[in-house]
């Protein structure tokens, strides 16, 4: 019997997610879950975006005579 794995890529989609897949040997499981692959696609995640870096937060004006009355 065979088994197939999972792990995030651009071969499929499972609930949205882009997965790769492949069918191997069960003797073979463990040594490709130590690689990352996943033995179902419910496991599988969003892979992380890469943000565009934003605007840098504006520094509050410490000025103590602004605050003066």
């Amino acid at each position: 019997m065979s088994q197939m794995i999972y792990r995030n890529g651009n071969s499929a989609k499972w609930n949205g997610i882009g997965y790769d897949w492949k069918i191997i040997k069960p003797e073979e499981i463990e040594s490709h879950l130590k690689d990352g692959w996943l033995d179902h696609p419910d496991k599988l995640s969003e892979p992380e975006q890469k943000k565009k870096p934003g605007p840098k937060p504006k520094k509050a004006n410490s000025d103590e005579s602004d605050n003066e009355g």
